[in-house]
């Protein structure tokens, strides 16, 4: 009992840290940055559900394979597709956030006055170089500042609202495993408080990745 309450715990403060995080880092970025990583998310939701079966049909198809994971490592398929799935999905999200850097980096950069700031670091690399590098950092945490205030409250709002969607999303994503996992665990041993604790949770669903998926 005690083992299930922990491991319960555990699973929502993962996803609670996870939204916490997904909001904050929404309203940071602004509306325009969360819209692209909102839709960007939902196609590498999209792209990684139907990629799943491909690379696990190839995977299954290369013999000798199911006999390693079923029999040397105990994992069942749904394990196994319940992983591919989170890995496509982190490499898909991994460029979204490289995509959203630099669109953000383009925003904060319109912001900057760039005819002042040529003179100032005009002025400051006439000193040296420390002196420019200050410069620069200084007028990007300006531009940085002024980004932030030009939003509209209800834009800030909005971009929460998507970044808690986002975050959720994530959430699931990466305790989905654990689930899939745990019942394995639960096969060879009598830890079935894991498969209870994590799908009992409340920040997690269950994705049937089942034989059917392959």
């Amino acid at each position: 009992m005690v083992a299930e309450i922990i491991v319960a715990v555990v699973c929502n403060l993962i996803a609670l840290l996870i939204l916490i995080s997904g909001v904050f880092t929404a309203k940071s970025n602004g509306l325009r940055v969360t819209l692209i990583k909102f839709v960007g998310t939902l196609g590498a939701l999209v792209g990684s559900y139907f990629l799943t079966p491909t690379i696990s049909n190839a995977l299954y198809g290369i013999n000798g394979f199911e006999l390693f994971v079923s029999n040397t490592i105990g994992a069942s398929i749904g394990t196994i597709n319940s992983c591919i799935f989170f890995v496509l999905f982190m490499a898909f999200y991994a460029f979204i956030l490289m995509i959203c850097s630099i669109v953000k980096h383009s925003l904060i950069k319109k912001m900057q006055n760039k005819k002042l700031n040529k003179i100032k670091i005009k002025r400051a690399k006439s000193i040296n170089p420390k002196a420019e590098r200050m410069v620069r950092k200084s007028e990007w945490k300006a531009a940085r500042v002024k980004y932030s205030e030009r939003r509209k409250w209800y834009h800030k709002l909005l971009s929460c609202l998507l970044g808690s969607i986002i975050a959720v999303s994530i959430g699931i994503i990466t305790l989905m495993p654990f689930g899939y996992i745990g019942k394995d665990i639960d096969k060879a041993s009598d830890k079935e408080y894991l498969v209870k604790s994590i799908f009992n949770s409340d920040v997690t669903f269950k994705i049937s990745f089942n034989e059917s998926s392959i």
